[in-house]
């Protein structure tokens, strides 16, 4: 099984910034370095349902990763929240992931944070990565 070292700073802010996109699903990037998430971003859902599904505007994602290679960071990968339901990936994410990025999900609920679980495609499924401090 894979891991995923996220930094307790970077898990914080995971936490917080999907939080206060409830009831809405919240997304952006996982930054760092050899397979250590040390940033968080958030960006902008451009999705048309946004409590249901998220999506990156193009030029908004160009945009960051040009921030990020700037500040000598790598995207990892994709994390977003999923509003009053569990940290597993629907079939809209694994219709949209691409191989070889980790996929954060925050379940989140008017009580908090629910759950925070990574998962990466193996084929044409997810398996779930350990996350790690």
């Amino acid at each position: 099984m894979s891991t995923l070292a996220i930094d307790a700073a970077a898990k914080e802010r995971l936490a917080a910034l999907a939080l206060a996109g409830y009831p809405e699903e919240a997304c952006g990037l996982l930054l760092g370095a050899a397979n250590r998430v040390s940033e968080v971003w958030l960006l902008r859902n451009a999705a048309a349902d946004r409590r249901q599904h998220f999506q990156f505007d193009a030029l908004e994602y160009m945009q960051a990763e040009r921030r990020a290679d700037s500040a000598g960071l790598r995207v990892l990968g994709v994390w977003h929240s999923h509003p009053d339901a569990a940290p597993e990936p629907s079939a809209m994410d694994r219709q949209e992931a691409w191989p070889g990025w980790s996929y954060v999900i925050v379940g989140t609920s008017t009580d908090g944070v629910t759950g925070i679980r990574s998962w990466r495609l193996a084929g044409a499924d997810f398996v779930e990565e350990v996350i790690q401090s």
